[in-house]
């Protein structure tokens, strides 16, 4: 059941056949690797705004397991200075962790800040988080956070980045870290 599943959300976050750009995302710790994949499924170049669905798996040197499948929309403005980036969206996690299997549909968002210095830089964070109403299997919540500052070192498609990535779930009112590291790691875009 748990393979099927995976396999599923893997399948769906990748498939779409309208998609202009891709994005695959690696970043590793001391304890932990994370492998990501995206596709733009809509743009619309004249309002700044677009649409993906995602996918990615982290594991870690604890046997800790995250997959996920999600579906964002993006809006730039450059009304202020500098440039920012707002995303929404909702995302589908597994996590399999400490012999616990939790199922989430997470609501969350993001922001990309374009930073008015002589270098290319973007501070980015993104936040999910799933109730305990839309928690299932072991996990009474969950939520993961990511931070970074990213170095552009090709504005079509080459960047490379150091951050922070925290994951918990609460279980049986203990709250469980699945992963909690530093990071550093690179992005691609292409197509």
């Amino acid at each position: 059941m748990r393979k099927g599943a995976i396999s599923l959300l893997l399948l769906l976050g990748t498939h779409s056949a309208f998609a202009a750009t891709h994005f695959t995302d690696l970043n590793l710790s001391n304890t932990s690797a994370y492998l990501g994949y995206a596709q733009e499924i809509m743009r619309d170049d004249q309002d700044d705004r677009a649409a993906a669905v995602s996918s990615s798996i982290m594991w870690n040197t604890d046997n800790n397991k995250v997959f996920s499948v999600g579906i964002a929309g993006t809006q730039a403005t450059h009304e202020f200075i500098p440039a920012t980036q707002f995303s929404v969206g909702l995302k589908t996690f597994v996590a399999v962790f400490d012999g616990l299997d939790v199922t989430a549909i997470a609501l969350g968002g993001g922001f990309r800040v374009a930073l008015p210095v002589r270098w290319p830089f973007n501070v980015t964070s993104q936040f999910y988080y799933a109730p305990d109403v839309v928690t299932f299997r072991d996990g009474d919540n969950f939520l993961t956070y990511d931070g970074s500052l990213e170095f552009v070192l090709d504005p079509r498609g080459l960047i490379l980045y150091s951050g922070y990535r925290i994951v918990t779930s609460k279980v049986s009112d203990n709250s469980d870290v699945i992963d909690n590291t530093f990071t550093v790691g690179i992005r691609f875009m292409f197509g």
